[in-house]
């Protein structure tokens, strides 16, 4: 499964670079490798939440009149309260949930 993360970390930083990027795309890719694997899409929409954050890849925000707002807070707060939104939503946010914009690291990887 870690090739199918890593790739799929990859593509999600390469679509970073022209656009913000919904956590519904996290999801639908997390579905996809779950159809492939043994493992539920939750942990798998997890493992990338928590990897594009913890990594300092992308970070969550809102799109807000000034364009997008990235959360204010800790690595750890941030994964916990993208998941947990994700949660209140039953992992079907559709369009209401946070977006994610790369970092300059996740910038300098998705070109590589």
């Amino acid at each position: 499964m870690s090739s199918d993360l890593e790739r799929a970390v990859h593509d999600l930083l390469v679509e970073g670079l022209t656009d913000w990027v919904p956590v519904d795309q996290i999801i639908d890719i997390a579905r996809e490798i779950a159809a492939r694997s043994s493992y539920g899409f939750v942990d798998i929409a997890r493992n990338l939440i928590t990897t594009l954050i913890q990594d300092d890849l992308m970070m969550p925000g809102d799109i807000g009149s000034e364009g997008f707002e990235r959360w204010a807070g800790v690595p750890e707060d941030l994964i916990a309260r993208v998941v947990n939104q994700c949660q209140d939503m039953d992992w079907l946010p559709q369009g209401a949930g946070c977006w994610l914009a790369n970092t300059d690291i996740g910038n300098r990887l998705a070109v590589q």
